[in-house]
């Protein structure tokens, strides 16, 4: 983490796009939750949300 004046400001994460898909296929599968998946790795759950359409559609 950077800090600036006091502040702390934390950098962005990226994620690979092969981890990515996985994250959503996970969240595609039956009984599963975007919040559970999150959870699960640790990202928030709005970030997998963005995902969602990006990556559902590249799925084999």
């Amino acid at each position: 983490m950077a800090l600036i004046a006091g502040i702390s400001m934390r950098q962005r994460s990226s994620y690979p796009k092969p981890f990515k898909a996985q994250v959503v296929q996970e969240c595609l599968q039956p009984g599963a939750t975007v919040s559970s998946v999150a959870i699960r790795h640790g990202i928030n759950a709005n970030v997998i949300r963005k995902w969602l359409p990006l990556y559902r559609d590249q799925l084999p």
